[in-house]
């Protein structure tokens, strides 16, 4: 049973008549780690003698009088016509009065064993701030223990970290009868710190005087620890929400003078044949590098457009070899074929597969030309076959070359944009913008695949990609360049 009691009073029932003294049974009515044991409480009521002495009054026991919220205010002899017990009963006697008694035993003890049972910390202290009752997730989130707490100010989880006007405020309340809500940092008992949201309601008396309070406590660490990283979350999407939108405008502006320029440059390697040599050369400098620009251009918009969601896909049902030619009509030119042998393989080569075909395109265009440009011999291999991977078919595209191969720190970063421009990896990796990995990312997340990278630097690096071939459509999702460790 909950009591709740005057320090100088023993709890309600340790105490029965029997013949002319009195036998006390306290010596059994505590556990040494917790409040007065429920189960002895009950025992002690079933086994005491009948009542005797009037029917408005229960000898040898005396009873709680029970606020709202049913919790005992102080100790009274046991005036059935109080009706505290049963509102609006007949006042009852005798064997009926036992029986009531036994129900709000009953009532008391699945009331204790509910705050026992809680998830939050329960803490009842008297009028002065006296700890006169924790529960176990007290204990469990504080590690003071039930005889540690009891006895001692609340203000013993005192941390330092409100001021006194914070105080003020809460007693100010709850002393005016109020309740007080709100989060406060605590300290355990080992030290540390710990936040948590705190309930604090006045207990009044049948005089409507404050004589006890009751707190509702709450460990809020991990709830803040979550809010603060969807907080995170918000701040980053939103900061690359603004990039995307920067670069989408950027390269808008771009485009037109660039294309000027590179138009301009033409003209004039076309028209001025009987200008000097270094005048030629300086025109086809501005022209390579437009080109270049331009390229870069078109790469910042086809990424904004990606991570917006605003890429038009065209879907279809195509055959792959037809990607790979036109794919390697541009990647041919790049490639010193004295030196560098270029092997193509679709098996079989009807091959098929559902998507969209320009981006297929692109993708191999992107992966095979960032092979071509690190590898000055040897050989680039791609092969193209079907696979079927969780009951999906899949497309496999394979790309070994025998080129400078990647860093380590670098494969983990493949596929971010300007990664190989972050000072991360030197001079000698420093012969792109990232764009075209990050563009191969957001082609694959909308076919459903992946990409893995394995490489060993100064032996070379192998691209394994892998699209679902039997989309309707594009899908939503994300993707990583995962490395392996190189056999």
């Amino acid at each position: 049973m909950f009591w709740l009691r005057n320090a100088d009073q023993p709890p309600p029932g340790t105490e029965r008549e029997s013949g002319s003294g009195k036998i006390d049974d306290r010596t059994h009515s505590h556990d040494r780690d917790g409040p007065p044991c429920v189960s002895q409480c009950r025992r002690r009521r079933r086994n005491s003698p009948p009542p005797t002495g009037g029917p408005n009054r229960i000898r040898g026991h005396r009873r709680h009088h029970l606020d709202r919220r049913g919790f005992a205010v102080n100790d009274q002899p046991a005036n059935i016509e109080s009706n505290h017990l049963a509102p609006d009963a007949p006042t009852p006697t005798g064997d009926h009065a036992m029986s009531h008694l036994q129900q709000a035993h009953d009532i008391m003890a699945a009331r204790l064993a509910a705050i026992t049972a809680a998830y939050d910390m329960v803490v009842i202290t008297n009028a002065h701030g006296i700890i006169e009752y924790v529960n176990p997730a007290f204990t469990q989130c504080t590690g003071y223990t039930y005889h540690e707490a009891v006895g001692r100010k609340a203000n013993v989880l005192r941390s330092g970290q409100h001021d006194d006007a914070f105080y003020d405020d809460l007693w100010n309340t709850i002393l005016s009868g109020n309740v007080w809500q709100g989060r406060m940092t605590n300290r355990r008992k080992d030290g540390s710190v710990y936040p948590e949201d705190m309930t604090i309601t006045p207990l009044h008396d049948d005089a409507g005087n404050i004589h006890r309070f009751v707190a509702i406590k709450r460990d809020v660490t991990d709830r803040l620890r979550v809010e603060q990283a969807e907080a995170q979350r918000l701040s980053l999407q939103n900061t690359l929400e603004s990039m995307d939108r920067m670069l989408g405008i950027v390269g808008h502006e771009l485009r037109t003078p660039l294309a000027a320029v590179r138009a301009a440059s033409e003209f004039l390697l076309t028209e001025c044949g009987s200008v000097d040599d270094q005048i030629i050369a300086l025109i086809t400098l501005v022209h390579d590098e437009s080109v270049r620009m331009g390229e870069l251009v078109n790469n910042l918009l086809e990424v904004a457009r990606l991570n917006s969601g605003c890429t038009k896909w065209r879907w279809s049902h195509f055959q792959l070899i037809r990607a790979c030619d036109e794919a390697f009509n541009v990647i041919r030119p790049l490639i010193n074929h004295a030196k560098v042998n270029l092997q193509v393989q679709v098996d079989p080569d009807d091959l098929t597969m559902h998507g969209d075909i320009d981006a297929v395109t692109r993708l191999l265009i992107n992966i095979v030309s960032n092979s071509a440009k690190h590898t000055t011999e040897g050989h680039i291999r791609v092969s193209i076959r079907a696979v079927t991977d969780a009951e999906h078919p899949y497309i496999e595209f394979g790309i070994d070359d025998t080129g400078e191969g990647i860093p380590e720190e670098v494969a983990a970063k493949m596929g971010q944009a300007f990664v190989l421009n972050s000072g991360l990896i030197g001079s000698d990796y420093a012969k792109g913008s990232g764009l075209g990995l990050t563009i191969c990312r957001g082609i694959v997340a909308a076919h459903g695949g992946s990409i893995a990278v394995s490489s060993q630097p100064g032996r070379g690096s192998t691209f394994t990609v892998r699209l679902r071939a039997d989309l309707t459509g594009p899908v939503e999702g994300s993707v990583d360049i995962a490395r392996k460790d190189a056999a």
